[in-house]
């Protein structure tokens, strides 16, 4: 054995020099909405701003302005600027390069809650996609989910495609993450570094609401807060739907939001109130079917009641309308919201005095009926004011604009006001603790584009 190790070690020496001479190994490594010249809207913000600078109300008294300070933070329910990962293979066939995605990790979510987490992908491959390509588990926790979900539609080369599922928080608290790849029709896996879809289940606490506060000697008081509910729905290809969000019994309805997949073809023509519930209305235009949130703001312990009151203006062909309502005397607009038709791009939506007001344009060739409502608490002693900030979206990106409440005083709702080509998609209060109001659009545009976020504020003596 020994000597004929000895005659094999020239060998072994010359395969280790072909080696070393062949060098070192080296391994290879968005659609334009057709919205008009806001001229009554700048003149509005213009004079708004000129008579916080002299210290001056705007129009109403009972307004408070509070400039807070805009904020580029995703909050729930957001799409968030892209993240560095860029999940691709080496085969040419099948490759996929990451844009965008709602829900961010480690977003709150109560027991039980239903979500749609999407993640919006370009098709970076040489190989067009179809339905039988899947969204497929990977591992970690399912969410209520199938283990493997078709996409949408036919995807070619270049092209973009948002691939969605439809997920459920557990019902104990705790932090879950589930993990996605995509696979072919061969039932080849395509993705190398999963896409996450991270939560965090939050149990009811009594902070800030629920609290009994016992005064001795004296009698038992509870703390005024505000919450959010939600509901999801899914929007046919091609047609309309509906969400609607109801507030626990014992609270009273102060406003709600909306937040819809992002495209400028799926928008919110309607969103009101119904009893104690917050119903929107979308629009679907594509010809898949897109995710629709309604959101309802929850006053608790408050001793007051709320109502709705409207009004109603016919905007002519081409042009742009305005609508106001005003809430009855010895009650305060916490909120509102529009009713339009499919024809209608609103571009304002916001206080106006102790009401609200409604800007939008009618996109069609005749006369059509514009509704503005606005929130009226009753009852109470409270006051509300706006909160306006405003930020600049760069040109064919995302951005979300971010208001917060003066301390001490509680979000009832909120609106936005937006230049031509930014299409909204999430206008809502966030989870966090403080909350705030947030106003999410997407620039279609090839420039940079304004973006205004108005916060209702309600306050106690």
């Amino acid at each position: 054995m020994k000597q004929r190790k000895q005659r094999m070690l020239p060998f072994i020496f010359v395969v280790i020099a072909a080696l070393i001479a062949c060098g070192p190994f080296t391994t290879a490594a968005t659609d334009v909405v057709d919205t008009p010249s806001l001229e009554e809207l700048q003149t509005f913000v213009a004079q708004t701003v000129e008579s916080q600078s002299q210290g001056q109300p705007v129009q109403d008294t009972a307004t408070v302005g509070v400039q807070a300070v805009a904020s580029d933070t995703p909050i729930v329910p957001t799409i968030p600027a892209a993240p560095s990962k860029t999940p691709t293979d080496s085969v040419a066939c099948d490759k996929v390069e990451f844009v965008s995605e709602t829900i961010p990790d480690g977003t709150d979510y109560a027991p039980s809650a239903t979500f749609t987490k999407t993640w919006r992908v370009r098709n970076i491959g040489t190989c067009t996609w179809d339905t039988s390509y899947d969204i497929v588990f990977d591992h970690g926790d399912t969410l209520g989910a199938p283990a493997a979900i078709p996409f949408p539609g036919v995807v070619a080369p270049g092209q973009e495609v948002d691939l969605s599922i439809n997920l459920t928080a557990p019902a104990s608290p705790g932090s879950y993450a589930s993990y996605w790849k995509f696979r072919n029709g061969s039932d080849v896996i395509f993705v190398t570094n999963p896409f996450s879809a991270v939560i965090d289940v939050i149990a009811p606490t009594n902070t800030p609401g629920g609290i009994l506060i016992t005064l001795v000697p004296g009698p038992i008081f509870l703390l005024k807060y505000t919450t959010s509910t939600g509901s999801n729905t899914s929007i046919p290809a091609s047609g309309q739907g509906s969400a609607q969000a109801n507030c626990p019994s014992g609270s009273v309805l102060t406003a709600g939001g909306y937040a819809y997949q992002t495209y400028p073809e799926t928008f919110v023509k309607t969103m009101s109130a119904s009893g104690n519930s917050w119903v929107v209305y979308g629009v679907n235009q594509l010809g898949t079917a897109k995710s629709l949130n309604a959101y309802a703001i929850c006053l608790h312990n408050s001793g007051g009641t709320s109502s709705q009151v409207y009004a109603q203006v016919s905007v002519p062909a081409g042009s742009n309308g305005h609508a106001t309502v005003a809430c009855p005397s010895g009650s305060v607009v916490t909120g509102g919201g529009f009713a339009s038709s499919a024809d209608f791009r609103v571009y304002n939506t916001s206080k106006d005095g102790n009401g609200w007001q409604t800007w939008a344009h009618n996109n069609s060739g005749s006369s059509k009926l514009l509704n503005v409502y606005a929130m009226c608490l009753s009852g109470t002693t409270a006051t509300t004011s706006q909160v306006l900030t405003s930020g600049t979206i760069p040109a064919n990106s995302y951005k979300g604009i971010e208001g917060a409440c003066p301390s001490g005083q509680l979000v009832t709702g909120g609106g936005f006001a937006a230049q031509d080509s930014l299409v909204m998609y999430n206008t809502s209060m966030t989870s966090s603790d403080p909350a705030t109001w947030i106003t999410y659009a997407k620039n279609t545009s090839g420039s940079d584009r304004t973006i205004y976020n108005y916060t209702m504020c309600l306050s106690f003596p």
